[in-house]
């Protein structure tokens, strides 16, 4: 049932079915799918409303018109009058939408990607992103690709540009010319159709394989990760630290209301609420190496204004991303869909000099300071 809501994905943004057309399939599938909401029933919001059926259809192949009358529904062709009337049943309707949002999350959770499903327009969606050691991968299903398939699939990878390269995914279409797959390899945009390479048990799709020679050629960091104790190189694997990153706060204020930080070998300075913020990240990782605090804890301690006040992380993201060498900043300060925020790199890395910390004017400050380790 997977693929043939797949081949209807191509042919409109959010296409709907009959239940008799969905249950010819598997009426097992299509109950599992009304209960992960891959499926959903709607109805129009006047049972007067005419709606159009794709069967049964007339002699000449035309879709039919339904409107109800009393208990019973009444099809019809708009262009065959002649043809009379076809009584048909409510699993005849068209009531069952495909919700393709609930789709591509499965996909998303089957194929392990991280980062966020985001809209990019009616036909096609940011998937997420996979590291392949240092490369980054970002995905994005298409549904649609057009007449002008290189134009548009390079524009695409364009809302990613954090990512080396881009795979797009199409539901059944293909690239079949030699000269365009090349040049879009040359661009580093692989195309992949989801119907034919998932497992439609798990949804999984050995992307490893379509990736070939890119994940080598990707550009690497210039940057030395440190070398890892046994016990870090775990922790590593345990609390999916994003980054190798050394942080050092020697609690210099070279101007007033200015906090003086040591990103790897760059030094940068950030305001006192900024500084407030990572301050509390940092002692978060010190205390729980998975470092993760919700912003509710961080509104009731006053380090933020609202627990929606989102821009405050995205600034400090802004402050930080200039001793991150290229890499991307919403990493390094990750966010969940549980409101909770953390400093993405192992607590090792993160040094500070308490004894200036707790001299530091600000109160708040000093009192994050005496916590710390």
């Amino acid at each position: 049932m997977i693929r043939f809501l797949l081949r209807h994905m191509e042919s409109v943004p959010n296409p709907a079915f009959s239940k008799r057309e969905l249950v010819a399939i598997s009426p097992a599938q299509f109950e599992n799918m009304k209960r992960r909401k891959i499926l959903k029933y709607f109805r129009s919001a006047n049972d007067d409303d005419w709606e159009t059926i794709r069967w049964p259809r007339c002699q000449h192949g035309c879709h039919l018109t339904v409107e109800r009358h009393g208990e019973r529904y009444e099809a019809f062709c708009l262009d065959h009058s002649e043809e009379g009337v076809i009584y048909v049943e409510e699993d005849d309707l068209i009531r069952y939408a495909l919700s393709p949002t609930a789709l591509l999350d499965e996909f998303r959770a089957a194929n392990q990607m991280d980062g966020e499903l985001s809209p990019i327009d009616r036909r096609s969606y940011h998937m997420g992103y996979k590291r392949y050691a240092s490369c980054r991968v970002d995905f994005i299903f298409i549904s649609d690709m057009g007449p002008d398939k290189l134009v548009r699939l390079i524009g695409l990878k364009h809302v990613c540009p954090d990512a080396e390269t881009a795979v797009m995914l199409t539901p059944v279409s293909r690239i079949n010319d030699v000269l365009l797959e090349g040049r879009l390899r040359q661009e580093r945009i692989v195309q992949v159709d989801v119907s034919s390479n998932m497992n439609p048990t798990t949804l999984e799709i050995p992307f490893e394989g379509f990736l070939n020679g890119l994940l080598e050629a990707a550009p690497r960091s210039t940057s030395q990760h440190p070398v890892l104790t046994k016990k870090q190189a775990e922790d590593y694997k345990r609390f999916d630290y994003r980054f190798y990153n050394t942080v050092h706060i020697p609690g210099f204020m070279p101007i007033k209301r200015s906090n003086l930080i040591e990103v790897g070998e760059t030094e940068l300075a950030i305001p006192d609420y900024l500084f407030l913020l990572l301050l509390r990240l940092v002692l978060e990782l010190k205390l729980d190496k998975g470092g993760w605090i919700v912003r509710k804890t961080l509104k009731e301690e006053g380090i933020i204004t609202a627990e929606e006040n989102l821009q405050i992380f995205s600034n400090l993201r802004n402050a930080l991303q200039g001793g991150l060498q290229g890499k991307d900043a919403k990493e390094f300060i990750q966010a969940d869909k549980s409101k909770r925020h953390c400093l993405s790199t192992h607590p090792d890395f993160v040094t500070y000099e308490r004894d200036k910390l707790l001299e530091h004017p600000i109160l708040d400050v000093r009192g994050i300071a005496e916590k710390l380790p």
